[in-house]
């Protein structure tokens, strides 16, 4: 109810510690749409693909490729992708990967924050020579990610996005 009478986009971000928080849109021009959290962090994504982290560790500093929109994928999508991460230690590593998205054709029904959504499940692999990750994204009619479980890096893992408008 109150996150209703806001009137503005939030996004609910949750780590695998169980850490979480409430992002809200940064103005103004980006590349990709950049939320901010009221602890300075920022997650940055590209049509509800995670592209960039600041602040949330091992941040994820980059994600290049032929990246999708996943409301104009009809059943899959092949590509490749390569995602640059900046450790602790200040070490820059990179990964490429190549990756294949599978939308289901029926649509499901899930909550998020007590709102009912009406979406298409889209999964996404992807694989380099030793390393294997699964991505999640549930996109509702107007193309909005109402929730994905995307992979963030070795550290943190997968984190859950969701928004609500």
């Amino acid at each position: 109810e109150k996150i209703d009478a806001a009137g503005i986009p939030l996004l609910f971000i949750e780590l695998k510690s169980g850490q979480n928080g409430t992002s809200i849109k940064y103005p103004g021009v980006n590349i990709g749409e950049v939320w901010l959290g009221i602890d300075g962090a920022t997650i940055t994504l590209n049509n509800g693909i995670l592209i960039a982290t600041r602040g949330v560790g091992d941040d994820l500093m980059a994600t290049s490729g032929n990246l999708p929109n996943l409301s104009q994928i009809k059943s899959s999508f092949s590509y490749e992708k390569k995602q640059t991460w900046l450790s602790e230690d200040n070490q820059v590593s990179s990964l490429t990967l190549s990756c294949k998205i599978i939308i289901s054709p029926q649509p499901i029904d899930i909550d998020v924050f007590d709102k009912r959504f009406t979406v298409r499940r889209a999964e996404e692999n992807c694989q380099s020579e030793n390393f294997n990750v699964q991505n999640l994204y549930f996109v509702d009619d107007l193309g909005i990610v109402r929730r994905s479980k995307q992979y963030h890096g070795k550290s943190t893992g997968h984190i859950i996005i969701e928004r609500l408008d």
